[in-house]
């Protein structure tokens, strides 16, 4: 017979209600439920203070690593030096072959007009002197100018006039210097 608690258990006898393994599971269910329910509720309304500070300690450990003087600051700091220094000087060495160029060219140029300047005056002076060498600074000279090499006029001729003489053209070619002494 039954007592009315574990109806329908017993094998042969009425089930009128539920049994201990089904109040049991629905004993279970409802806990597993409102303790998910539970931390659910309070995972989205609740602050999680520890993991909070876990991640600000972490972040302030990882900053101390790099702070000046420290291993792993001397590492990137010297890799970042070296990389600077290379890419500074690959920067420089361009500027500076640019630069260079720009002033050699302005300072090649001022040499060639100047260089090209003085080349054309003795070249021009040869030419209207007609190759003559060897004047004599002060002197006075008698000179027959012609047709140039180069120049529309230059000197051809020249005499070295001497004190004591009295020049003028010849009577007999009137193209020619004669010369006799003072009287």
């Amino acid at each position: 017979m039954s007592d009315g608690v574990g109806a329908g258990s017993e094998p042969g006898g009425s089930s009128s209600g539920f049994g201990t393994g089904a109040l049991v599971a629905t004993g279970l269910i409802a806990l597993v439920i409102g303790a998910g329910g539970g931390y659910a509720i309070g995972h989205s309304k609740g602050t999680d203070s520890g993991k909070e500070d876990g991640i600000a300690q972490g972040e302030a450990e990882e900053a101390a690593k790099y702070t000046a003087g420290q291993p792993a600051y001397r590492k990137i700091y010297n890799a970042g030096r070296v990389v600077g220094a290379t890419r500074g000087q690959r920067r420089g060495d361009i500027e500076g072959l640019r630069e260079g160029k720009k002033v050699g060219f302005e300072n090649g140029k001022k040499v060639g007009i100047a260089d090209g300047e003085q080349e054309g005056a003795v070249t021009g002076a040869k030419a209207a002197l007609g190759g003559l060498g060897d004047w004599e600074n002060g002197a006075l000279y008698v000179v027959t100018t012609g047709a140039g090499n180069g120049v529309a006029t230059a000197i051809t001729a020249r005499h070295l006039m001497e004190p004591g003489n009295n020049y003028k053209l010849c009577k007999s070619d009137p193209q020619k210097l004669c010369e006799s002494p003072e009287q």
